[in-house]
């Protein structure tokens, strides 16, 4: 008889894949499913990454986690077991070393054919038209826009900065719902950067100023409504973005790509 293999991975493996990698994005997961309260969180500076706080065998280890205890890794979005069994959900097979962004039916490349989009930001594209929801009773369309990049953003208030060497980004985005039914998501799962160097950016918590994270990056737009907020990233001071990209992991569907000038 086939068994499954044991879950062993540990905050080991969590600190080096997710939280020391630029995956982390400072959900606080493992912190509140960790039953042995040896996991805190850093909010200075506007770190907001969790760390281990017990000295016997440093900040990348557990000795609970050596003797079995698997929490922090089955609360993490970003570790590394979601991604193969969505993909092979969605489409059958889990996504080549090349497919950074994930598996994509199509990626699109549009430019804004109004003239107020184009203006609210120079060489604005647009994803209008973008149908990311083909499935009942979800058949549809939903449009998402890139409506301006922030670069560089300020916190909005005293307690959000930037960490050490690096600079607020924020991705104002326009969603409009044209299924039948409620379209729900997390904006800031979905949206990244592309950096110059090819290096991937996921987004900060961080709340920037005049712009807010829709509800705490979570989507609900219901049909006919439109949601409009911003998606924060801390970016290296330097570096520059020439990409944005919109996801949708909810439903197979396409990815929208913004190429930023």
């Amino acid at each position: 008889m086939a068994t499954s293999e044991k879950w062993t991975a540990h905050w080991k493996h969590l600190y080096e894949e997710v939280v020391t990698s630029g995956l982390c994005t400072g959900c606080a997961g493992c912190v509140v499913a960790c039953p042995y309260d040896v996991l805190s969180y850093d909010d200075r500076e506007g770190v907001y990454k969790p760390f281990h706080i017990e000295e016997e065998l440093g900040p990348g280890d557990c000795g609970h986690g050596e003797k079995g205890c698997t929490y922090c890794t089955r609360a993490c979005p970003r570790f590394r077991a979601w991604e193969p069994e969505i993909d092979n959900f969605l489409f059958g097979r889990t996504r080549q070393p090349e497919e950074v962004d994930g598996i994509s039916k199509d990626i699109v490349l549009l430019k804004a054919a109004d003239p107020e989009e184009r203006d609210a930001f120079a060489g604005s594209l647009s994803a209008r038209g973008f149908n990311v929801v083909e499935h009942e009773p979800y058949k549809g369309q939903l449009d998402v826009t890139l409506t301006k990049v922030i670069d560089p953003a300020s916190g909005a208030n005293s307690y959000s900065k930037p960490a050490s060497g690096m600079h607020f980004v924020g991705v104002k985005l326009r969603v409009q719902n044209e299924a039948p039914s409620t379209y729900q998501n997390n904006a800031n799962n979905e949206t990244t950067l592309t950096l110059s160097n090819g290096k991937t950016v996921h987004a900060n918590y961080n709340p920037i100023a005049s712009c807010g994270n829709f509800d705490n990056g979570q989507l609900k737009v219901k049909s006919g409504a439109t949601s409009t907020g911003c998606v924060t990233f801390q970016v290296p001071k330097g570096s520059k973005v020439i990409q944005v990209s919109y996801h949708n992991t909810v439903f197979p569907g396409t990815t929208a790509q913004w190429s930023v000038p």
